[in-house]
């Protein structure tokens, strides 16, 4: 994501789709982008298009033209809420198909640089991003997913907080993220999530003696700043900007939920691995977790795609990091 002038912004008419609608149109408004709003008719396949249904006194019509119908209407009376300037900004799509699905092919035809999402249920996104359509979007989208959660209002992304493990995948995401940041004049910070005496032994030691020796979480604690310090050194090296790192302590999930809480983050970057599961979004539960339980929107970006004649990047060998 270089550059962000097409935002793709499925809807569902609901509330949290609605604060997603406003996250985008703010996105467009910073970065002079157009936004292509799309509903999706979804009529089951197992009653058929053709078959004939009934809305209000209409009288009997095929159940997907009364989709496109009820669709259409619903559009006209959203798009009467915007002012004239968000208006022009907006193009207006009403598809047909499994929603995920028509997302997906409508982001890659129409070349999209980012999808924005609403968050769904009183869970905010538990429902929504573990669900079957949101998942399947954050695991197939061609670009970054941005996932908003319902709020009162939206927020500027003046804090932008990149999570690492270290990899390739999150490497990407620091650049996207590192991107986002220079355009909307934010600080971006880096962290990783280091264990603590939750996951090791408590008398596990190195040396003649628990006395003499180092402790074992120590030496990870050690490992992963260095890990860390040296990640931020080659994202600079790659022209990225990163104004701090951060090397948390804890849980990775709940470190990096505690840290977006107290220091006021408008917005946290995760990477994903490939078409990988969303149990698998960087290092397993620490993404869904994140996405389950945050308070403000959630930017995920797909790693690159592997090459079949490259080695693997390493994983960091000190445990559950971020």
């Amino acid at each position: 994501m270089n550059t962000l002038k097409r935002i793709f912004c499925p809807t569902d008419f609901g509330t949290c789709a609605h604060a997603a609608l406003q996250q985008a149109l703010r996105l467009a408004e910073a970065h002079d982008a157009r936004i292509d709003l799309a509903h999706v008719a979804n009529v089951p396949r197992y009653s058929g298009r053709d078959v004939m249904g009934k809305l209000g006194n209409s009288g009997s019509k095929p159940l997907l033209e009364l989709a496109l119908a009820e669709s259409n209407k619903q559009m006209d009376a959203l798009m009467r809420e915007l002012t004239l300037a968000e208006r022009q900004r907006v193009t207006t799509h009403c598809l047909v198909g499994s929603p995920a699905a028509a997302i997906i092919e409508h982001a890659r035809v129409r070349e999209s640089d980012l999808i924005v999402l609403g968050a769904s249920g009183t869970a905010r996104l538990a429902k929504y991003v573990l669900g079957g359509v949101a998942q399947k979007t954050i695991r197939h989208a061609p670009c970054p997913v941005l996932c908003v959660p319902n709020a009162e209002r939206v927020r500027a992304f003046r804090t932008i907080l990149a999570a690492t493990d270290f990899s390739e995948c999150s490497m990407h995401a620091v650049h996207v993220a590192s991107v986002l940041a220079a355009s909307e004049n934010a600080q971006l910070i880096v962290a990783h999530a280091a264990p603590t005496t939750w996951s090791l032994p408590p008398d596990l030691s190195v040396g003649a003696s628990v006395a003499q020796g180092t402790h074992w979480l120590e030496l990870l604690q050690r490992e992963a700043r260095e890990q860390l310090d040296e990640f931020v050194d080659q994202a600079r090296v790659q022209g990225l900007v990163t104004h701090s790192k951060q090397l948390l302590m804890g849980s990775p999930a709940q470190a990096l939920l505690q840290y977006a809480r107290t220091h006021d983050v408008d917005l946290m970057v995760l990477g994903t691995h490939g078409r990988a599961p969303i149990a698998r979004l960087m290092l397993g539960s620490v993404a869904e977790t994140v996405v389950h339980n945050a308070e403000v929107p959630i930017l995920t970006v797909r790693g690159p795609e592997p090459n079949p004649h490259s080695h693997p990047v390493p994983t960091p060998a000190h445990g559950p990091g971020v």
